[in-house]
C-alpha cells in the first residue's frame, strides 16, 4: 500500500511540474515579445492543444468563405492575378510543410489567387513587389530554409509552423503562426534579431482574419509605416 501511495505522490509531482511549465511559457507569450527565446521550446511544444487543429484548418466555413470573397474582390479590382492553387498542389505544399495551412490562408490561395495581392499592392511604384502574399511554393521554401541553423549567420532558426507570409522590404517579415488556433500573424525582424534577439518577433495581428479584415477596411499597415516603427 505505502508503495503504491509513494508511487500516486511521484505521478502528481510530475503533473506539477509540467503545469507549471506550460503556464510559464503562455505567460511569457502574453507578456511581450513571441516567442520569448528561453521558453521557444515549451512553446514549439504546447502551441497546439489537442482538438485545436480541426478548428484551425477548417473553422466557420461561411464566416471564412465571406471573408475570401471579400478578399478576392478588392484583389481582382487592384489587378491581374496568378492563377489559384489546385487543391492537389496545395495537398502537396502541405506534405512538404509537414503541416496544414489555416483554412483562410489555404482558401486564399485556391480561391483567389497564387500570392500576388496585399498591401504592397497600393503603393504606386513600378515593379514594386514586397508586402504581397508569397507564392505558395516559395512560401514552402522559404518556411524550410528559415527552419535551418547557419552558423555563420547571427540569426536564430525560425519556430516550427511559422510559415512566411509576405516580405514587408528591408528586414521585415509577416509570418502566420500555423500551429495556433486563430492563426496568429507575426512581424519578424531580423536586423533587431543581431542586436536583442529578444525582440524580433512581434504579434501584429492575434488572428489571420483580423489581419486581412484590416486591410480590407483600410487599416493594415503599409509598408511604409513598418519602415519606420
Amino acid at each position: 500500500m505505502a508503495n503504491v501511495v509513494q508511487a500516486a505522490l511521484a505521478m502528481l509531482a510530475v503533473l506539477l511540474l509540467i503545469v507549471a511549465a506550460v503556464a510559464t511559457a503562455a505567460a511569457g507569450v502574453l507578456a511581450g515579445g513571441w516567442p520569448p527565446e528561453a521558453s521557444r521550446a515549451q512553446i514549439d511544444g504546447q502551441r497546439f492543444r489537442a482538438g485545436d487543429r480541426e478548428k484551425l484548418l477548417w473553422g466557420s466555413m461561411d464566416h471564412v468563405d465571406d471573408l475570401v470573397s471579400r478578399i478576392a474582390s478588392k484583389a481582382r479590382a487592384q489587378g491581374p492575378l496568378p492563377d489559384v492553387v489546385t487543391l492537389e498542389q496545395l495537398g502537396r505544399a502541405e506534405r512538404i510543410l509537414g503541416f496544414g495551412l489555416p483554412r483562410l490562408l489555404a482558401a486564399l490561395y485556391t480561391s483567389v489567387a497564387d500570392g500576388g495581392f496585399g498591401p504592397g499592392t497600393e503603393i504606386d511604384i513600378p515593379e514594386y513587389n514586397v508586402a504581397i502574399l508569397h507564392p505558395l511554393d516559395r512560401m514552402v521554401s522559404m518556411y524550410h530554409e528559415n527552419r535551418r541553423s547557419h552558423p555563420a549567420m547571427p540569426y536564430q532558426p525560425w519556430p516550427a509552423g511559422v510559415v512566411p507570409m509576405l516580405n514587408w522590404g528591408g528586414f521585415a517579415e509577416a509570418a502566420v503562426d500555423c500551429m495556433s488556433q486563430d492563426g496568429t500573424v507575426l512581424l519578424y525582424e531580423a536586423d533587431v534579431e543581431t542586436v536583442a534577439p529578444d525582440r524580433a518577433w512581434k504579434v501584429d495581428a492575434r488572428s489571420l482574419a483580423a489581419w486581412w479584415r484590416a486591410w480590407l477596411d483600410g487599416t493594415r499597415s503599409k509598408p511604409t509605416e513598418i519602415w519606420h516603427r
